[in-house]
């Protein structure tokens, strides 16, 4: 069957009727009649799913009533990454997804567009998640064999512990959330915090990116304040080890995308650098490193990565706060003897 041209009548019509969430217009675009042909045409279903997902995207609670109550709808098979997707997605629109049959749960590792179940891909957004786990939603992938620790399986490469995902991508709120509810951790949950805190686009950096990134709104997990907060609180709440490999010390093969420590993930960071409407975009990760290194961090193995990485000012910060320390501590010697 050949791709539908949206931009052609019927498809125009129900778009406006999503928009609006006016059934009656919508009604007579796909009539009863036409629902009632038994087999349903190949054009009837592609009118029906087109609509689906466009009230789904217009939050438009009547319409998607209409095709899933009295349309008979299947949405059992729904891509949840298209759900998932939507900047604002009503609890409304998952009410009525959910009391027609859709799995909240549902993933499939055979498809990439499916991996990962609708849980895992809202962590940013807090009252998803709270919905999430108040109807049902799982903090174990369905299906997946318990995490092995002492290696890393591919089903858990494809579809990683939940806290690992959270704590690049929820607020401390919400990750605390997950772990009052039992959510595994995973080796990563610090690494991948302290990698998303060096992204040049996120809102409120104390650098050059502030002005060119301004216009960008985001959740408030996508801030600079709050990607810091996360990695703070992993280390002085939860208690992770800033100096703990991203993988079991049993394991000999590194998975993809492994680094090491936490520090390699900043001096590693693949998108350090950047064009923004044609300015070059260098995130500053100094106050990123220096709070790693008071903690604690060795940077033997992050400077050894960044021979081979593309980070401008890693090596020098690292530098800068051994100059500053070694000026404190003899400072503070010089007070002793006094």
């Amino acid at each position: 069957m050949s791709r539908p041209n949206y931009d052609e009548e019927p498809y125009l019509s129900i778009r406006k009727a999503c928009e609006t969430d006016d059934v009656d217009l919508l009604s007579r675009v796909i009539t009863p009649e036409m629902v009632a042909m038994k087999p349903m045409p190949d054009r009837t279903f592609t009118l029906l799913d087109f609509a689906c997902d466009t009230s789904i995207r217009h939050n438009a609670t009547s319409v998607l009533s209409y095709v899933v109550s009295d349309c008979k709808f299947n949405v059992q098979s729904l891509d949840t990454g298209n759900i998932a997707g939507i900047s604002n997605v009503s609890t409304g629109i998952l009410d009525i997804l959910l009391a027609h049959g859709w799995d909240i749960n549902g993933y499939d590792l055979s498809s990439p567009r499916k991996q990962l179940p609708f849980l895992w891909r809202v962590l940013s957004k807090d009252y998803l998640v709270s919905y999430c786990l108040s109807h049902g939603a799982d903090v174990y992938p369905r299906g997946q064999p318990p995490i092995d620790p002492n290696f890393i399986t591919v089903e858990l490469r494809n579809c990683p512990p939940l806290l690992e995902r959270a704590a690049a991508y929820s607020t401390v709120a919400t990750f605390d959330l997950l772990r009052s509810h039992g959510a595994p951790m995973g080796w990563r949950a610090l690494h991948l915090a302290v990698q998303e805190a060096t992204h040049p686009w996120l809102t409120g950096r104390p650098d050059s990116t502030r002005e060119l990134m301004s216009d960008r709104e985001h959740d408030k997990a996508y801030t600079y304040a709050e990607r810091m907060a996360m990695v703070r609180h992993l280390v002085e709440d939860v208690g992770l080890d800033v100096n703990a490999l991203d993988q079991p010390v049993t394991q000999k093969h590194v998975p993809t995308f492994h680094r090491g420590t936490p520090l390699c993930y900043v001096s590693d960071s693949e998108v350090i650098e950047g064009l923004y409407r044609g300015h070059t975009v260098i995130a500053d990760t100094r106050e990123l490193t220096w709070y790693l290194l008071d903690q604690g961090a060795d940077p033997t193995q992050a400077l050894e990565v960044i021979k081979h990485s593309q980070h401008p000012t890693f090596a020098a910060d690292v530098e800068m706060w051994r100059a500053q320390r070694k000026l404190a501590a003899s400072k503070h010697s010089r007070c002793m003897i006094q």
